[in-house]
């Protein structure tokens, strides 16, 4: 019997705290019954929807390491949704709790065996949000005009994007702030690797018509890396 799952804290001790955006809500529902895989600082995550909830699961299954993003939903015990496996279709809840192994019989799952971790969660501003913190702050609070643009993927770290868009180190509420000569900005910044980040732009529905163009011209000066139209592009 396995030990119970560290907490994401103790996967990862040097991921980044507080609220960070995963990807849009828009992407996941359009992927269902597939989980959407995320990189936050070098850990990957499957997103799913699983009873109208948003989860976040460690996306490797104990059981064999296969990566759960493979998997799908599906109907678990008690006709709640859980994630499956696609290998030996071991399947876990929300929470990270595993519901079922097959090969021990339905509803049969020694305690704490196979569970994996989970970030607490949250949809605003149409995206995902992601926290690894044990007990998360303040949730992201968006206006009820504010629009996230597509990512960009920027080959920097987050400190580096921070300062050449001269906005504040403190993110409130996952989003930071500042002023340039386009005026002031908005945006949120998710690390996928040391020196790899996806940047959300956020403004208003009143800037969305020049909202992509002006940020293209804001990131100029940063190695941003173009973005693959397919869907199941690496994030």
């Amino acid at each position: 019997m396995s030990a119970s799952p560290p907490s994401p804290l103790e996967i990862e001790p040097k991921v980044a705290v507080g609220w960070v955006p995963l990807a849009p809500i828009s992407e996941l529902r359009a992927a269902m019954p597939i989980p959407v895989p995320v990189t936050l600082a070098g850990r990957p995550w499957a997103l799913v929807e699983l009873d109208g909830e948003v989860s976040a699961l460690h996306d490797v299954c104990p059981h064999r390491r296969v990566p759960l993003s493979a998997g799908k939903v599906a109907p678990g015990p008690g006709g709640r949704q859980v994630l499956e496996c696609g290998y030996h279709g071991w399947s876990y809840r929300r929470d990270g709790a595993c519901a079922r192994i097959p090969a021990l019989g339905e509803d049969v799952v020694p305690r704490g065996m196979g569970s994996v971790a989970v970030l607490s969660t949250v949809v605003a501003g149409g995206l995902v949000w992601g926290c690894p913190d044990e007990v998360p702050g303040t949730a992201p609070e968006l206006g009820a005009t504010d629009v996230f643009l597509r990512e960009q993927i920027i080959d920097a770290a987050a400190p580096e994007i921070t300062a050449a868009l001269g906005a504040s180190e403190e993110a409130v509420g996952g989003v930071r702030t500042g002023s340039d000569e386009f005026g002031p900005l908005r945006f949120a910044v998710r690390p996928i690797a040391p020196r790899r980040c996806a940047l959300f732009p956020l403004v208003t529905a009143d800037e969305l018509a020049a909202g992509m163009a002006e940020w293209v011209r804001r990131t100029g000066a940063l190695p941003v890396t173009p973005i693959p139209s397919d869907p199941d592009h690496e994030r």
